[in-house]
């Protein structure tokens, strides 16, 4: 199936021009990146500085001047499972059985919002559209929240419990914020009327600020003898900061053929 996407993606590139062959007035495009030779594909555009997937959207107001926009957004949830159990004979004097189970459940989001301006110059080439511009940068994640069940069980030989753990685990990590500009040059190439093929590089810099306050609550229950009267509640909290933060100048690129169709 990738195999036909790919046959007629190529040759809806390599169709004849029937008419300009260069955007105008009232033009909307959109870009992807595109990778691959033996297995073609499209791409987001690009990522932010925390790994946002970003598409880009261009709207020409007149022949030569657009406004840009590229908008992204990734809010998802993962499961991870773990369990193991052996014989540990090395820590303890005698020989202890060790069961361990987890689940962790992970959420997260994370948006981008970058405006741009573009303008694009008079070639003598019929197909060539170059093109410098400017956007601003901007990025967000939202908390990250883990909730993780935690089951822990050291026994003797006998399968007597000799210290266990059953503890309901939540941390929550504050999220982040990324600003920043770029100045763009880049150009388009169109094979027909209105799809193009180009690359787009620029200079610009960043500000990043990932983390913050730490909240982590455990409750459950602890046993931490083989004497069932000494289990213990556990109910606490507790709060600590873990943030990092920089500044990054320099070029930047899409790291690939970028696809452009134009409406």
């Amino acid at each position: 199936m990738k195999a036909f996407y790919a046959s007629c993606l190529l040759l809806l590139l390599s169709l004849p021009a029937m008419a300009q062959m260069k955007p105008s007035a009232g033009d909307v495009s959109f870009g992807f990146r595109f990778s691959g030779l033996n297995d073609l594909s499209l791409q987001a555009f690009s990522e932010d500085a925390f790994g946002t997937p970003e598409l880009l959207g261009r709207y020409f107001f007149t022949d030569q001047m657009a406004v840009r926009l590229r908008i992204g957004a990734n809010i998802g949830s993962t499961t991870e499972d773990f369990s193991d159990s052996y014989i540990d004979s090395v820590r303890f004097p005698e020989p202890r059985r060790i069961d361990s189970a987890s689940t962790d459940f992970i959420s997260s989001s994370a948006f981008s919002f970058t405006p741009g301006f573009e303008y694009h110059f008079n070639s003598t080439a019929q197909r060539l559209d170059p093109y410098a511009g400017a956007e601003i940068v901007f990025g967000i994640t939202g908390a990250t929240n883990t909730e993780t069940d935690r089951a822990y069980l050291q026994a003797d030989e006998s399968f007597v419990p000799l210290y266990q753990e059953d503890l309901n685990i939540k941390t929550r990590v504050d999220g982040g914020i990324s600003v920043g500009m770029n100045l763009l040059a880049g150009f388009n190439y169109f094979f027909s009327e209105k799809i193009a093929i180009g690359a787009e590089y620029g200079l610009g810099f960043l500000y990043t600020r990932n983390g913050g306050d730490v909240r982590v609550s455990t409750q459950g229950t602890l046993l931490p003898t083989p004497n069932p009267d000494n289990l213990v509640a556990v109910d606490r909290t507790e709060t600590f900061q873990a943030s990092e933060q920089g500044v990054n100048f320099g070029t930047i690129g899409t790291g690939s053929i970028n696809l452009s169709v134009f409406f």
